[in-house]
């Protein structure tokens, strides 16, 4: 997703995957959402650092992430899984530092809904 110099820092939050098996004998449905919060950031002089000025916002969705693990009493938890860094050549030094957060819910097993 290309992004202007003025739209950096951004964030872009997707899904990466979606598991469920059935682990009770109750007809329930026990899910493993995977989501990637990618922050893109492009240094602003050449002495920044992309990994560095993503710093104070990798800290932000970290600390948002993880201030209510049952997301408001949706889900049975959230399990920060990884952070990946990758540098990008543009006109300054930019980069992409990729999140991935585990998201466990529990459904019935007649409806991915409730």
């Amino acid at each position: 997703m290309p992004l202007a110099r003025n739209e950096s820092p951004a964030l872009v939050i997707e899904p990466v995957s979606d598991t469920c098996e059935q682990n009770l004998s109750l007809p329930k449905l026990d899910w493993s959402l995977t989501v990637r919060i990618s922050i893109i950031v492009r240094a602003s002089t050449s002495d920044d650092v992309p990994d560095s000025v993503a710093d104070p916002i990798v800290e932000s969705v970290h600390s948002k992430m993880t201030a209510d693990l049952t997301l408001n009493s949706t889900c049975i938890d959230v399990q920060p899984q990884s952070v990946s860094f990758e540098m990008v050549d543009a006109d300054q030094a930019a980069g992409v530092i990729g999140m991935d957060f585990l998201i466990r819910y529990r459904t019935s097993v007649n409806s991915v809904t409730a």
